[in-house]
């Protein structure tokens, strides 16, 4: 039987998906977690861009608001101010992302997406992370002899 509680509704409303300057997003925590710098910070020194996934935006009329992905977000305009240094290729995949963008919700339509798109995800325990990470190639950290 599943624990998960599916009861937030959202009405019908418009749906885009566009590429983003991230550095234009902004960040709201009535409407979902705050921000916790350290580990926006910890996801942008090791970001690869092709896994950054579809952050969640809601189109708002005085701008673009991060719903879900808010860390992934805030990373990507981390990198693009320079407080973390990466490649050129990097920095080039970040300057414009494709969010999930929500328009003509209400803050309390917003919340409900938030807790519904969290509800859904589930952390990989330490088993399947060992399991499946046993087909990722490793790097060597030395030099063949």
């Amino acid at each position: 039987m599943s624990t998960k509680d599916y009861s937030y509704g959202i009405p019908d409303h418009p749906i885009t998906y566009d590429k983003i300057d991230p550095r234009f997003i902004k960040f709201d925590s009535r409407a979902q977690r705050n921000l916790n710098k350290a580990r926006a910070m910890a996801i942008a020194e090791k970001l690869v861009p092709t896994a950054l996934g579809t952050p969640i935006i809601s189109q708002r009329e005085d701008g673009q608001y991060a719903v879900d992905g808010m860390h992934r977000v805030y990373a990507c305009q981390l990198l693009l101010a320079g407080k973390v240094t990466v490649s050129d290729e990097v920095l080039q995949a970040v300057q414009s992302i494709t969010c999930e963008v929500h328009s003509d919700l209400s803050m309390a339509n917003e919340a409900s997406l938030f807790i519904i798109k969290n509800k859904e995800s589930s952390k990989v325990g330490p088993n399947d992370e060992f399991r499946i990470g046993v087909l990722v190639p490793h790097q060597a950290t030395f030099a063949p002899s």
